[in-house]
């Protein structure tokens, strides 16, 4: 079962994700100056050496921490999130052990963004103790067609198509931002993070290029690594494919998730 569980993260090294249609569980569209990938400038007992981002998309939420200098994960979590008027909500669909107290619960925020940066506190009757700010991440030389046609298509939240022996508990989503990837393998029943890796994305030559700046320890030879795909989207699926080049050439299928 590891073997499996190892084979099936490891052949995840791709994808991204969409920009926002109507949401079942939003009551409201999320507005658009809260998408996109965020930077912790203030956070308590933070050190110099550990980064802290988050990403959001039109469905979906996930922050990292990880170690800037190894590019180690140092804990992740994520889930849905939604917006009620000046309130923002976050529901915990998986997270590192570290943080296995957050799976599950629904947690609210007050909802202050202006230009980009992005006040973070929890609501008074909250029993977890927010007070962060962020600041918006901005594109990068060589990731302007991230923000063209094609690249926008790439934007949200996508799940991976599992092949048939993988097991039925595993689920992998891939959230792609502006400027930033990550994709997270969890567990459905007990919401544990079983592989996670993310950093930049950009298009050159036709290609969806992921530079990857974080894992887990379960996937350290991806880290500081660049790799090139072709792909192809049709309406609602994403397919990844890999070249000659590549010792795993099995190409990758994702769903929009809506």
């Amino acid at each position: 079962m590891r073997k499996l569980l190892a084979l099936s993260c490891i052949a995840l090294l791709v994808t991204q994700t969409v920009l926002g249609r109507d949401q079942k569980h939003n009551p409201e569209q999320l507005k658009p100056d809260l998408l996109g990938t965020w930077d912790c400038v203030m956070a308590p007992a933070v050190p110099d050496s550990v980064r802290h981002i988050k990403h959001v998309t039109p469905t979906h939420y996930t922050w990292v921490t990880y170690d800037a200098t190894n590019g180690r994960i140092l804990a992740t979590s994520g889930g849905t999130c939604s917006v009620k008027g000046d309130q923002y909500d976050e529901v915990c669909e998986f997270s590192s052990d570290t943080h296995r107290h957050l799976r599950a619960k629904t947690y609210g925020y007050k909802l202050k963004i202006k230009d980009d940066k992005w006040d973070l506190q929890g609501m008074p009757d909250s029993d977890i103790d927010v007070d962060e700010v962020w600041n918006r991440v901005k594109l990068a030389e060589g990731q302007k067609a991230n923000t063209e046609q094609v690249g926008r298509a790439l934007l949200g939240t996508w799940e991976s198509v599992m092949p048939p022996e993988a097991p039925k508990a595993m689920r992998t989503v891939k959230h792609v931002t502006r400027t930033h990837w990550t994709w997270v393998a969890y567990d459905r029943d007990n919401k544990m993070v079983l592989s996670a890796a993310g950093g930049t994305w950009s298009l050159k030559g036709g290609k969806y290029v992921e530079a990857c700046e974080f894992t887990t320890d379960n996937f350290p030879q991806a880290r500081g690594k660049s790799f090139a795909y072709g792909f192809k989207i049709d309406d609602d699926q994403w397919t990844i494919i890999r070249g000659p080049e590549f010792e795993n050439q099995v190409d990758e299928t994702w769903k929009r998730v809506k």
